[in-house]
């Protein structure tokens, strides 16, 4: 090609289109339909390996020209609609791009991981909510890029985002992108720990959003399971009480879940075991009538059932549950 920008050649998207090139630049005439059957193994492979270059080369492309995009100055809240949606745009476009891990790291090499993550500090809501979801995307089961996001100070950001931010989407986002970043990467789950993380979980578990107050269970589910993390911490920070609230608060379909967290933190924790049994708590009342109401559906209900027994059995095998259900 020369160097003039006089080049209107097109080139090839798709195996046949790389086939027809090769014969072309050869001197052959166009091949028939069934040149890609015919060929050798060995020609197979080189062709597809150079279509895959190509396809590597233009993602990069993509990637490079999206960061472009967003290193552009913002304005604030007085940037015009066609610059925003420009950007929304770009982020999309990173996001499905780097759900491949290389495109991901490459990402980061060409220097797209800070200028994507200002964006989680923007004052437009539909540029936040696309950047935490961007870092979902880079740091899910993905090592190299979750380091590279922790030393950014991402995690301390996602914990604000998810506390105080006003657009309720960001906030999932946000939650979703911490749990991609902190699950399997010890480096990641001790800054949480660090930040309070599992006082922002709880906080969510409270929420009126029924989305993020799931995600933030899932969340605290997985940490209440980790061998890494001392049970007593939850104890310590009055977990067990906040349980008890959730409990007597949710709605049914949620109940389940607490039920779930009381359950496997009194399995890890003998002092959880003795919160559980506080009089003022009024636990083994709830649990019962809990149960009770559950028995009408026992087929439906059968694991929550289960774990209602288990932690009744657990907590309070002295005084054991009269309760009707057979």
């Amino acid at each position: 090609m020369s160097e003039g920008g006089g080049d209107s050649r097109r080139y090839p998207r798709s195996l046949e289109g790389v086939l027809q090139l090769s014969v072309a630049a050869g001197g052959g005439e166009t091949p028939s339909e069934n040149v890609a059957r015919e060929m050798s193994e060995e020609r197979r492979e080189f062709l597809a390996g150079a279509l895959s270059s190509l396809s590597e080369n233009s993602e990069l492309e993509k990637m490079k020209q999206c960061v472009k995009v967003l290193s552009q100055p913002s304005s604030d809240n007085d940037e015009d609609e066609d610059k925003i949606t420009e950007k929304k745009h770009a982020l999309e476009i990173l996001a499905s791009l780097a759900d491949i891990i290389d495109n991901a790291n490459d990402l980061h090499k060409i220097g797209g991981f800070p200028v994507f993550a200002e964006y989680l500090k923007s004052n437009n809501s539909e540029l936040r909510w696309r950047a935490a979801d961007l870092v979902a995307t880079v740091g899910q089961n993905n090592p190299y890029s979750q380091a590279v996001l922790v030393q950014m100070g991402i995690v301390q950001t996602l914990l604000k985002l998810i506390d105080a931010d006003s657009c309720e989407k960001t906030r999932i986002k946000a939650m979703y992108a911490l749990s991609c970043m902190t699950r399997g990467f010890p480096a990641a789950e001790a800054v949480f720990l660090k930040h309070d993380g599992l006082s922002v979980l709880m906080r969510a578990m409270h929420s009126d959003t029924e989305k993020l107050k799931l995600k933030a269970t899932f969340m605290m589910r997985h940490f209440l399971l980790a061998d890494s993390v001392d049970k007593d911490i939850f104890v310590n920070m009055g977990m067990v009480e906040q349980f008890v609230s959730l409990l007597q608060e949710v709605k049914d379909d949620f109940k389940e879940h607490v039920t779930e967290a009381l359950l496997l933190l009194a399995k890890r924790s003998q002092h959880a075991i003795s919160e559980c049994r506080r009089e003022e708590l009024a636990l083994k009342a709830a649990i019962e009538a809990r149960r009770q109401a559950l028995v009408a559906d026992r087929d439906g209900n059968q694991d929550e059932i289960e774990n209602c027994d288990e932690l009744l059995k657990l907590c309070f095998a002295e005084q054991p549950a009269d309760i009707e259900d057979r």
